[in-house]
């Protein structure tokens, strides 16, 4: 796995949410649990994804497609613990994608991979969400531009 450097005033934020969410345990103080997940992504490469959340049978939540942070050139699944399981434990299932890095993969490999990961959540949305599920696109820093990328790619032509 890559290594991140997070800037001291996210990494604050990010704390402080997570503080208030309680995460990283349950009532009962035992670690949350995410699922790791490896689809197909843009020419067939493998693209890995996490799942967070649970929900009970016949419940609906929001699902949230999320992007890491990292300057397009950093960032992990495990850099972007954080927001996503502070998303879950606002109610949401979460699917983080560990979209591809520049310089090795320059643009537009993530809008592409992000743009993967969404049809990928979109044909699971029942499964993972429920019935009626909506589907959002999230993400902090760089992972927000790339969300705000895939929005529109997703509408087609």
């Amino acid at each position: 796995m890559s290594t991140t450097t997070t800037s001291p005033l996210a990494s604050a934020v990010i704390a402080a949410a997570a503080a208030r969410a309680g995460v990283g345990s349950t009532a009962d103080d035992t670690p949350c649990t995410c699922t790791d997940a490896t689809i197909e992504g843009p020419r067939g490469q493998p693209l890995n994804l996490r799942l967070y959340g649970s929900r009970k049978r016949q419940e609906s939540l929001p699902l949230v497609l999320h992007f890491h942070a990292g300057a397009f050139v950093s960032g992990s699944l495990e850099s972007g613990s954080a927001v996503a399981r502070v998303l879950a434990e606002a109610g949401a299932i979460v699917v983080s994608v560990d979209y591809p890095l520049a310089p090795q993969q320059p643009f537009p490999d993530g809008v592409e991979a992000g743009y993967a990961a969404l049809e990928w959540v979109y044909r699971h949305r029942y499964k993972l969400g429920g019935p009626g599920t909506g589907v959002w696109l999230a993400g902090e820093e760089a992972g927000g531009n790339l969300a705000a990328a895939v929005a529109p790619v997703s509408r087609g032509p």
